[in-house]
């Protein structure tokens, strides 16, 4: 699964794990769904998905600190 970055214009991020953007946009509108069309005012809209990439960090066993 890709990981996309979400960002709200109301200042708030989400992180969500998604196949591909289009499921990662699927997810945020059932979230702004849960807002109801009487909350128009206070509910957060979407400014943009993006790809976060994934840091692998290398463990290196033989690397000792003197």
């Amino acid at each position: 699964m890709k990981r996309y970055k979400v960002t709200m214009m109301v200042p708030q991020e989400h992180f969500i794990e998604a196949s591909d953007v289009q499921a990662a946009h699927n997810q945020v509108s059932t979230m702004l769904a849960a807002y109801g069309p009487d909350s128009l005012a206070s509910r957060p809209s979407l400014h943009s998905i993006e790809p976060v990439d994934e840091v692998v960090v290398d463990f290196d066993p033989d690397f000792v600190l003197e």
